[in-house]
Order: C-alpha cells, then sequence, then structure tokens
C-alpha cells in the first residue's frame, strides 16, 4: 500500500509541476506579445530605400526617407534623441550610413537593423506594398 500511496503522490506533484510550467508559458507568452506590441508603439521605423524600392515592398510600419535627407528630415518625425530608431534599406549599406549621420546628430538610440527582411525578422512586422 505504501508503493501505490508513493506513486499517488508523485502523479500528483508531476501533475502540478505540469501546471506550474503551463501557466508560467502562458505569462511569458502574453509578456512576449505585450513587449513587442511596446516596442511598435515607441520605436520609429525608417526605410531609408529609394521610391521604387519602397514600392515593391516594405514593413507596414516604416516611414520611407531618402538617407541623404535623413539629417534635415529627422526632426520631423522623431520625438527626442533618445527615441528607439531602427533603419534599413536593401542590404544595410544605406541604413548603415544614416545610422552615422543621426549618431553624430546626437540621436543615441539608433540601430541599423540592415535589410527589409532582416528588420521584419527583429520587428515581426508584415511586409506590404
Amino acid at each position: 500500500m505504501a508503493f501505490l500511496s508513493a506513486a499517488g503522490s508523485n502523479y500528483r506533484i508531476c501533475k502540478r509541476v505540469g501546471e506550474i510550467i503551463r501557466s508560467s508559458a502562458l505569462v511569458l507568452g502574453l509578456g512576449l506579445i505585450l513587449g513587442a506590441h511596446a516596442l511598435e508603439n515607441d520605436t520609429l521605423v525608417i526605410d531609408v530605400r529609394t521610391p521604387e524600392e519602397w514600392g515593391r515592398g516594405h514593413l507596414l510600419s516604416a516611414t520611407r526617407l531618402d538617407w541623404q535627407s535623413i539629417a534635415n528630415m529627422i526632426g520631423t518625425l522623431a520625438e527626442s534623441v533618445d527615441q528607439k530608431i531602427v533603419l534599413y534599406c536593401h542590404s544595410g549599406n544605406r541604413s548603415g550610413k544614416a545610422k552615422d549621420i543621426l549618431n553624430e546628430m546626437g540621436y543615441t538610440n539608433v540601430v541599423n537593423a540592415g535589410s527589409v527582411a532582416e528588420a521584419q525578422n527583429l520587428l515581426q512586422d508584415k511586409i506590404v506594398q
């Protein structure tokens, strides 16, 4: 009888551990969803490609701005020099140049996300035309 009692006790412990794990996974998943949503709302996403490239597909959350114009136009888009700004282009080259410009201007939270696909992966955003 002691064996059956111990087995039953172990079963209840394992069942409870399983419930805790499922509950933790649900909370973690919800936290990731809310975190991604908050990032999306606070982040300025800028596509520095040409109008023709933009027309072939861009991130839904993005604004298009030529990398050469970023110094003159960023003040109309960014709320502060501390706002998170994510830049992307075709390969990361132009967005890297734009990042350097913004850093020289005092912007402190600028990310070169690389290509459209890399930015999409980073931001979990949708590509639209």
